[in-house]
């Protein structure tokens, strides 16, 4: 789920997966507008917000890697 700092609204509640398996993101860091996600396999994942606000409001599931 990211939740935006400024308004508290819900931008985007979805499920992750890193190639096409689900996966949980127990940290994230976000500058100039990219976020970086640990996942619970140990993985980093950086991508643009925006392209994952995209993908999370079509569908179920978002791809992070």
């Amino acid at each position: 789920m990211l939740v935006d700092a400024a308004t508290g609204g819900i931008r985007l509640n979805a499920k992750l997966r890193v190639e096409g398996l689900p996966t949980v993101v127990y940290a994230m860091s976000a500058r100039g507008g990219r976020l970086a996600m640990g996942t619970a396999d140990g993985r980093i994942a950086v991508m643009a917000a925006d392209a994952l606000l995209r993908q999370g409001a079509a569908q179920e599931w978002a791809e992070i890697g």
